[in-house]
């Protein structure tokens, strides 16, 4: 048989099937997490989280899942809300989970003129008592939040196609009586800098506490 017929057979061959796998793999989205995921993008918190709110068991594990693949699809707030659902099977990626989307969405609001916007953050450990209470227990491990921050650092660098951080304004005072405004876009790399040195800084903190306990243990 000709080789090159052979070969074109085989490439065809190639390409359905990796259509059909593609295909294969959307398939295993349901339409309500499919709605919610949709929500999600277009910035529809309200209508995202009714959705989740309604998610079972099933549909929550399809979300979970892709977070997983899609970090940067949705806005970072979707990490807290199922890190204690996460929790429930994994613990330790329940705290990942966590903190990923807690940093995340902290670069984002500091990228919000309306400086109120930040407050959000206060009641994200509320989202997730129990992912945020096995944290705490975990805290002076240096070598556990160590590898934590180290993650998260590699994901915020790695998963850059980031969703507009307007969604974080929407939280400040000033949007209830005018469209919210970002800070110029050349801001959010500054930001993101200070961010990653904020969380090695705290791993060298925790490390020196950690050395500290050790040597009074030795008088």
């Amino acid at each position: 048989m000709n080789i090159k017929r052979v070969l074109t057979v085989t490439l065809i061959f190639l390409l359905v099937f990796i259509g059909l796998t593609a295909n294969a793999e959307k398939e295993k989205i349901s339409s309500k997490v499919q709605k919610m995921i949709n929500a999600g993008k277009k910035l529809k918190s309200d209508e995202a989280i009714d959705l989740y709110k309604s998610f079972n068991n099933d549909e929550l594990n399809e979300f979970q899942q892709y977070l997983e693949k899609n970090p940067d699809a949705l806005p970072p707030i979707y990490f807290v809300m199922i890190a204690d659902k996460v929790y429930e099977t994994d613990k330790d990626k329940a705290v990942f989970f966590y903190n990923f989307g807690k940093i995340r969405a902290s670069e984002d609001v500091r990228m919000c003129k309306d400086s109120s916007a930040r407050q959000q953050l206060m009641i994200y450990s509320m989202m997730a008592p129990n992912t945020v209470s096995y944290m705490q227990s975990k805290g002076t491990d240096f070598v556990y939040m160590n590898n934590m921050f180290n993650k998260i650092i590699d994901w915020d660098i790695k998963y850059n196609n980031r969703v507009n951080p307007i969604w974080a304004c929407y939280h400040g005072i000033s949007a209830f009586s005018q469209k919210p405004e970002l800070l110029p876009k050349e801001e959010f790399v500054k930001i993101q800098k200070e961010t990653h040195d904020n969380l090695k800084g705290l791993a060298e903190i925790i490390k020196k506490m950690n050395e500290q306990a050790r040597s009074n243990t030795r008088k």
